[in-house]
């Protein structure tokens, strides 16, 4: 009988393995995750006061792209992942609070 504690991940000698993926059936799926990211109180005003711009650009538009382009390459990213087909990354961002960014990413395939 299966462990259902066990990591998928892990041999019963505490190694790690890949998980044999062939006969799971194809299905819609999304993921979603969600960070709150303190930068502090002056930072966070600099940045509404510039609307979010600096010199180099959009504060928020380069952080949505580096989101995007992380998604796409996740099985290069994390150890032991499946390369999956995307059929969306979106990544959302907005003020938390007086010192933080929320950043919200869905992922759906």
């Amino acid at each position: 009988m299966e462990n259902r504690n066990a990591f998928s991940h892990i041999n019963e000698d505490g190694s790690s393995k890949m998980v044999n993926v062939a006969d799971k059936k194809e299905s819609q799926r999304i993921a979603k995750a969600q960070a709150v990211v303190v930068l502090g109180e002056q930072l966070i005003e600099e940045l509404k006061t510039l609307e979010g711009r600096t010199k180099k650009g959009s504060v928020f538009d380069t952080a949505r792209l580096a989101g995007i382009m992380g998604a796409k390459n996740t099985s290069d990213l994390i150890p032991l992942c499946h390369p999956l087909f995307l059929d969306g990354a979106d990544i959302s961002l907005d003020y938390w609070n007086t010192d933080a960014i929320r950043i919200v990413a869905t992922a759906t395939t």
